[in-house]
């Protein structure tokens, strides 16, 4: 039969920031209007559609598919008038079928997901996967000083944060010495986690 999400009207719901659904190709067709996915004329397309939870890179992939796959993914709210946001045909040139697509998602933002078959390898039918992964954000540390001397106090306030895999931002907040305090050093250190980059602070106090 024909899959309930045939049509960009049908498109099927998914929710989180990962999730792994699935489906087929099998049956499908092409709509009026509809745009060539991944750079192929296609012929059956099926269709999902995701809300970003956060800002964030995403990577949404075929792999597991039965099908050889076509991926796309748009935003708009008409088959035929959809802004492309990402596409790809095969995830590795003449060796996997699959299909991968890296982006940066808006928070908020419903973005349509088509899965087709390209016309070049005659619309080979089959079973879809589909993953979604949003990572959660980067890790952010607040590091808090309380130093007295003379029941006068010094704090210092620091923030920071990972903005994207090879960086860290630091940001003093706010300040204050006594005026005999000595002054203390913040430390400021990027680490990698799990091959993420985690931001640290510290403090010290000179002898």
């Amino acid at each position: 039969g024909v899959p309930f999400n045939d049509d960009f009207a049908s498109r099927v719901l998914v929710t989180g920031a990962s999730n792994v659904v699935r489906g087929s190709i099998s049956g499908a067709g092409k709509e009026l209007n509809e745009p060539h996915h991944g750079g192929d004329v296609g012929g059956r397309s099926v269709w999902w559609k995701w809300t970003a939870p956060a800002n964030g890179l995403v990577e949404i992939h075929t792999y597991g598919s039965a099908a050889d796959t076509l991926l796309a993914v748009y935003t708009g709210t008409a088959v035929g008038s959809l802004t492309l946001v990402a596409e790809n045909d095969d995830m590795v040139a003449d060796v996997s079928f699959a299909s991968r697509v890296l982006f940066t998602a808006v928070a908020g933002q419903e973005y349509r997901i088509a899965v087709d078959s390209p016309k070049t390898n005659n619309n080979l039918s089959g079973s879809v996967m589909l993953t979604i992964t949003q990572p959660p954000p980067p890790p952010v540390s607040t590091l808090r000083v309380f130093r007295s001397t003379q029941a006068r106090a010094a704090v210092i306030t620091a923030k920071a944060s990972a903005t994207n895999a090879s960086r860290c931002n630091f940001s003093l907040m706010s300040s204050s010495h006594a005026p005999s305090a000595r002054a203390a050093v913040l430390n400021l250190r990027c680490s990698r986690f799990a091959g993420r980059i985690a931001p640290s602070l510290t403090c010290s106090r000179p002898a």
